[in-house]
């Protein structure tokens, strides 16, 4: 009986031991994959928290709070120029110079971050700064080095650049006094401070820019334009009158076309522009270059009466003709600028004088269907010419058919 209760036993424990050595692997291999799990897990919290934090120290530095921004850094250790990965690259001294937080732009310069590092869209802190206006916290970052004269890396605008442009006037003034360049151009078309402000409108920062020594001839790159000439094609006039105080160029043309600063001010209609120009020597008749439109028929085409008026008391040609031998009469009549064609009518312009395509002023109104130009004109004695009196001069390359044409439209409007 002992002996067949020891067999069992043996049998029993044989069996007992693949099992347990079963159980065994199984529960390691279970052990050890909650060990992985476990650090997975752990690994995903620390990386959870540490993106955590850097959403509050990125909120913080936009909302300006001080204490939290210096207590995170201090307490996570990133660095002072973190860089958070879904905030197009800024640094927070970037992020709080734009948004004007003086306190805090002191807080990061004093844990040494870099005044001038560049965010990837290649702007400086001093840049964004001096672009939004925040005065103190461009000083601050003078203070400690920041390069006045670096531009951006897309366009080549220095601080000063647009803070001429957005018309921040003590920033200007504060980039002067630590030696800004007052002529440095834009790398994109070639502007100027001086162009910049010019162009916007903004007298007290061309003043300021003048009194430094700023290139009041200076060109843009791109179309060759000078201050003067953006100055005068949108009419502000008292920025005309200094740029012309400080001997810029009155005839000077853009390089693209050929425009002359009188030319720009007649095709808009600033009359007062106009006779300040003329003035100072602008030349009334000087053409652009590329289809030799003058003063006069900028004004002409666009039925501007008292530009037109100024411009021939000083002298402008009124059958001057285009490349294309449109007269500033030819242009009036065309756009039914009845008034102007009268004027031109009053100073001896040439009635019957037609353009390369053989149209005579009075063809091209009454094509246009302008019928009290066309009365006008025939009351000038413009000639009209029938069938039986074939192909003149003036018909140049029009068919009879358009010929006959052009004389049934003269005479149902006159």
């Amino acid at each position: 009986m002992n002996v067949c209760m020891t067999l069992a036993t043996v049998l029993v424990k044989a069996q007992i031991a693949p099992l347990r050595e079963e159980l065994n692997a199984s529960t390691e291999e279970k052990i050890q994959g909650l060990k992985a799990s476990s650090e997975e897990m752990i690994q995903g919290l620390k990386a959870a928290h540490s993106e955590l934090q850097r959403d509050i120290l990125l909120s913080a530095a936009i909302s300006g709070d001080s204490h939290t921004v210096a207590l995170l850094l201090r307490r996570t250790g990133m660095p002072v120029d973190f860089v958070h990965p879904d905030h197009g690259g800024e640094t927070l001294l970037f992020i709080a110079s734009r948004w004007g937080h003086f306190d805090l732009v002191g807080l990061l310069l004093e844990k040494g971050a870099l005044v001038d590092l560049y965010g990837t869209d290649g702007e400086t802190p001093l840049y964004v700064a001096s672009r939004h206006g925040h005065p103190k916290v461009v000083e601050k970052l003078l203070a400690h080095g920041a390069g006045v004269n670096l531009a951006t890396s897309k366009s080549g605008c220095t601080p000063l650049f647009i803070a001429s442009q957005e018309r921040h006037t003590d920033i200007v003034e504060m980039l002067l006094g630590k030696d800004a360049d007052v002529n440095q151009p834009t790398t994109d078309d070639g502007s100027t401070p001086l162009f910049a402000a010019s162009s916007e409108g903004h007298a007290d920062i061309v003043e300021i820019l003048l009194g430094r020594g700023a290139d009041v001839n200076q060109l843009t790159t791109e179309f060759g334009c000078s201050p003067l000439f953006a100055a005068s094609e949108w009419g502000y006039a008292d920025i005309v009158e200094m740029l012309l105080g400080k001997d810029a160029d009155v005839n000077q043309p853009t390089t693209d076309d050929g425009s002359t600063p009188l030319f720009a001010a007649s095709q808009y209609g600033h009359a007062d522009v106009v006779e300040m120009l003329l003035g100072k020597g602008g030349d009334v008749n000087q053409p652009t270059t590329d289809i030799g439109s003058t003063p006069l028929h900028a004004a002409a085409e666009l039925g501007y009466l008292n530009v037109v008026e100024k411009l021939l008391a000083h002298g402008a040609d009124a059958d001057l003709a285009t490349s294309d031998g449109r007269t500033p009469l030819c242009v009036a009549s065309k756009e039914g600028h009845t008034d102007v064609v009268e004027m031109l009518l009053g100073k001896g312009a040439d009635v019957d004088k037609a353009s390369s395509a053989g149209r005579s002023p009075l063809q091209l109104a009454a094509k246009c269907g302008h019928a009290r130009a066309v009365r006008v004109l025939l009351g000038a004695e413009a000639k009209i010419w029938d069938e039986s009196q074939g192909f003149p001069n003036v018909a140049g390359g029009l068919s009879r058919a358009a010929v006959v044409e052009m004389k049934r439209s003269i005479d149902a409007l006159r």
